[in-house]
């Protein structure tokens, strides 16, 4: 029974990897968007330093994937998210500073993800922590560049216009997601547009 127990868990941990790997390759897919359609070109250097440090985390999570050892395919919901998300930034509904402000939500539940796939191998095995532990770099560069993210909301280029676009966005959400998905993404949009406007200069 502990034995089977413990399989279960290593094949859950696989499966979040593998979901960490397909959501890294729709940050940098996105990355690589946002550099093309950047009007300011201070902001187009930082995207697209944080583009690099992105391709070289894919690498290292490629690399801890194969160390684990054990392939699994990204969840059900993963599979339906993706595409569906993918979509939605493609489309003409939000402008480039929405599309920033998701980028940067995106960022963040990476950072987390990372974060807690960390956590539960610590509780599976020793040789699982080992095997993990090149995530710590991956989390720690995610939350950098969420915080960078941030800055760069507060820019004029992009900035300044959160009152009159959250009609639009949350009309897009409302018409594409169901209402399990919007829940938590109005919640996460709403924190991080709470936090924005408080570090915002006066």
């Amino acid at each position: 029974m502990v034995t089977k127990l413990k399989d279960t868990k290593r094949l859950a941990m696989a499966e979040r990897l593998a979901d960490l790997k397909a959501f890294q390759n729709l940050i940098i897919s996105k990355d690589q968007k946002l550099i093309d359609a950047c009007p300011d070109e201070e902001v187009r250097k930082r995207l697209q330093n944080m583009l690099e440090d992105d391709q070289k985390n894919l690498g290292i999570i490629e690399a801890v994937i194969v160390q684990y050892g054990i392939q699994a395919e990204p969840s059900a919901a993963t599979k339906i998210f993706i595409p569906q998300f993918e979509q939605m930034m493609s489309g003409n509904e939000f402008t480039y500073y929405q599309k920033l402000i998701y980028h940067e939500l995106m960022k963040h539940g990476q950072a987390m993800s990372g974060i807690v796939i960390h956590k539960a191998a610590q509780k599976v095995g020793a040789d699982i922590e080992v095997a993990i532990g090149p995530l710590n770099t991956v989390n720690f560069e995610g939350r950098a560049h969420q915080e960078q993210l941030k800055r760069i909301l507060e820019m004029d280029v992009v900035g300044g216009h959160i009152p009159k676009e959250e009609f639009t966005m949350f009309s897009a959400i409302d018409n594409n997601y169901s209402h399990e998905q919007k829940d938590p993404m109005a919640s996460e949009f709403k924190a991080a547009k709470s936090k924005v406007q408080q570090e915002m200069p006066a």
